[in-house]
């Protein structure tokens, strides 16, 4: 699935876009998406700050999407699912996988900052096994 985003950016760097995607062969806007999905992947988490840290750290997937991946997965145990929903299930997954990578570099951001995540977490009803030096 994809969303459409619209962009003012400066004409001078526009005109290098657009120069660098003629160059290669490619159409600016498919430039700029392939761009975009390779740093989005190396975004510098380290640069936020503490709240928006442990804000990814107590990410979850939407409701919505929790109750459509369970359906989905149900469907494609008892072997019912139809291949536009096997498509939406990978995507699902894959954003669940991709969700899952970011909370945990928040989450070693987090410790290593001293902020104080397990406490959060307990709020929420979560109850990580104790350690040694938790005593």
């Amino acid at each position: 699935m994809n969303e459409m985003v619209m962009l003012e950016i400066p004409e001078d760097v526009a005109r290098r876009i657009r120069q660098l995607a003629d160059y290669v062969g490619m159409r600016m806007e498919d430039l700029l998406v392939d761009w975009l999905k390779h740093d989005a992947a190396d975004l510098p988490l380290e640069s936020l700050p503490d709240d928006q840290i442990l804000h990814l750290c107590d990410m979850r997937l939407p409701s919505d999407q929790q109750a459509e991946l369970s359906q989905l997965l149900f469907e494609n145990q008892e072997g019912v699912i139809d291949e536009p929903h096997k498509t939406r299930l990978s995507e699902l997954i894959d954003i669940v996988q991709n969700g899952t990578l970011f909370k945990a570099h928040a989450l070693e951001i987090a410790v290593k900052r001293g902020l104080n995540v397990r406490r959060r977490w307990m709020s929420a009803g979560w109850h990580p096994p104790r350690m040694a030096q938790d005593d």
